[in-house]
């Protein structure tokens, strides 16, 4: 006991939380745990029936309340994360047809927008289970690197209000970022571009089952979150970037 407390109180002190405040989440732990659960399957039972790929359009939807995006998402992560467990990003793959969106982004999508219209709702175990949910995508390594040391401006403002709270991960701090572009990150592949072009401008390459590769078959813009399909330029015998069509 003695010892968790002491590893609990080491990693939040880093945010300057006092030491009455972080004894006191300590003692909450285990009913904001509870009340999160709650709410998890309370949200779960208000998630409209669609298809994934509706699940994720909705959440840009500006008719839907927070709540409702809320829960949306939360379905969206046990549709798309194996068995539910977002520290598996990296097992992620596939994309939406006929529009080309990539699962992997989209399942990103839902963990942050999860997490923020939690944070805006005045309910026990919301924080906690926003907390949560950024906490075990921080889990995936490889998720961590692409989407919080380099996450977009929404991520910096969960970790703000959520160390705000003192609500901090297992595994130490928050990982700062340098932020690149808003959300959404994922998006139907519009466009055609150069191989030599997509490197020169340091786009992130996707394999044509949208995991994160190398080199690839599709270029992810993450500053104007643009996703195009990649041409080898002398497989075409061309050099010529074609830029996206509007959308």
């Amino acid at each position: 006991m003695v010892f968790t407390v002491y590893n609990f109180l080491t990693i939040t002190s880093a945010y300057g939380n006092t030491f009455d405040q972080l004894f006191s989440n300590y003692v909450n732990m285990e009913k904001w745990e509870n009340s999160s659960e709650t709410l998890h399957e309370e949200l779960l039972a208000k998630a409209e029936v669609s298809e994934p790929a509706d699940l994720w359009w909705s959440l840009w939807d500006p008719d839907k309340s927070g709540e409702q995006k809320a829960a949306n998402a939360l379905k969206l992560v046990d549709y798309l994360y194996p068995d539910g467990d977002i520290s598996r990003w990296e097992e992620i793959k596939g994309l939406w047809y006929p529009s080309l969106i990539p699962t992997t982004l989209a399942a990103v999508d839902a963990v942050y927008v999860a997490a923020h219209e939690l944070l805006e709702m005045d309910r026990e175990g919301a924080a906690w289970l926003a907390r949560n949910l950024v906490n075990d995508l921080g889990k995936s390594s490889r998720a961590r690197h692409y989407f919080m040391k380099y996450g977009p401006e929404e991520y910096l403002q969960i970790i703000t209000r959520l160390s705000d709270m003192g609500l901090n991960p297992d595994y130490g701090n928050w990982t700062e970022p340098h932020t690149i572009g808003t959300m959404r990150l994922a998006n139907p592949v519009r466009g055609k571009i150069s191989q030599n072009f997509a490197i020169a401008s340091h786009f992130i390459f996707m394999n044509s089952s949208g995991q994160i590769v190398n080199l690839g078959t599709y270029a992810w813009d993450r500053e104007k979150g643009r996703i195009y399909e990649v041409i080898d330029s002398e497989r075409d015998d061309s050099s010529v970037v074609f830029l996206p069509m509007r959308w």
